[in-house]
């Protein structure tokens, strides 16, 4: 039985507060070479014509790359209410909560990262360096990144009521949109961190 909004979105908040914010990583990545697809990946070339090469989402500019806290996404999937969930159940409890669990796939983000996206955290506009020295520079977009029919569809009714409420929504538990400064390439288990806050600090 699923549980109701409220008790899913205080342990959506929990998993959420729980990321750490110094240094993040990259847990896992993902292309969409159609719409309909999904094909995890060990890297992935960022680019600032194209946001993600090879990938078939065509977002506004200031959304070029999807990204997704995968603390967060592990309650979503087991809130057992979707497609998704239904098929990370089927693999089985030790599995159900990762990627190879089949969960993930269906959100469509192409980063997923165990780092902090709260607003108390990252703010419009601040740059984030993946890959360290030399890696790939990223802005925060103010784009919203919220639910839709097909999130609902593959996570559930509850899923999607905790990331489109009000609290949801503010403390971006669906994640954020990142747009490319500086081109290069992300691989899983690259480190994420904030280089410069846009108040001018680091």
């Amino acid at each position: 039985m699923a549980p109701d909004v409220a008790s899913a979105l205080n342990v959506a908040l929990a998993a959420a507060a729980s990321s750490p914010r110094d240094v993040g990583t990259v847990e896992y990545l993902l292309l969409r070479p159609t719409s309909d697809q999904r094909q995890p990946a060990k890297e992935l070339s960022l680019t600032i014509a194209d946001g993600v090469a090879g990938d078939a989402y065509e977002g506004p500019p200031e959304g070029q790359v999807c990204v997704t806290n995968g603390r967060v996404l592990r309650t979503l999937v087991a809130l057992g209410g979707g497609t998704a969930s239904a098929a990370a159940a089927a693999a089985g409890t030790a599995d159900a909560l990762e990627p190879a669990g089949g969960g993930w796939d269906a959100a469509g983000d192409q980063l997923f990262l165990d780092w902090d996206l709260s607003p108390a955290h990252l703010s419009t506009d601040d740059l984030v360096r993946i890959g360290g020295d030399g890696g790939v520079l990223l802005r925060v977009s103010a784009l919203p990144h919220n639910g839709c029919a097909k999130f609902k569809a593959r996570y559930g009714d509850v899923a999607l009521k905790v990331v489109n409420g009000p609290k949801g929504r503010r403390e971006r538990l669906r994640g954020i949109y990142l747009t490319v400064v500086e081109e290069g390439v992300v691989r899983v288990g690259d480190r994420v961190v904030k280089v410069q806050s846009a108040a001018g600090g680091a």
